[in-house]
């Protein structure tokens, strides 16, 4: 098969620009990995330590008790303050959504009454713990997080 003069340039050329995208591509990921990565999924410490002190400042109930306020028809808002992908996946049945960046300017789309119970929850205790925190020093008094979140009621 003939090819016209031109084609052995033209061969030359994909080669390198396919080589220069595989190598920005490469480089591309190492400086997202230096940027965005760590050697372990662990918290850092600091977070661990906010968690226990917004724990400590609040109230948390377990699944039993989430459930038997459910069972009893009690009168309660429950928000789900996970993302949205999150969310996705599933809820607790009457649950509302209001991620947890939000949840400070968007709480009086639920209620504006300070009294007012509610139930907070997330995928494992610790954000709802903290969104719970952060209510409660805007004078909400009837706030609870749910001890292990999502990942408690699913296994339940």
């Amino acid at each position: 098969m003939a090819h016209s003069p031109g084609w052995g340039l033209l061969k030359e050329s994909a080669f390198i620009l396919e080589s220069a995208f595989i190598c920005v591509s490469t480089q591309f990921v190492r400086a997202t990995a230096i940027v965005f990565g760590r050697k372990s999924l662990m918290p850092m410490p600091e977070f661990n330590q906010l968690c226990n002190e917004a724990k400590r400042e609040i109230q948390e109930i377990d699944v039993q008790q989430l459930k038997g306020m459910q069972q009893r028809n009690e009168d309660f808002d429950l928000i789900d303050v996970r993302e949205t992908d999150e969310v996705q996946r599933g809820t607790i049945p009457g649950a509302k959504h209001i991620s947890r960046g939000i949840l400070e300017r968007d709480i009086d789309k639920v209620t504006t009454d300070k009294n007012r119970k509610m139930v907070l929850y997330c995928g494992g205790g610790n954000r709802s713990a903290l969104s719970a925190w952060m209510l409660k020093k805007m004078g909400f008094k009837n706030v609870y997080s749910l001890i292990g979140g999502w990942s408690a009621w699913k296994s339940q």
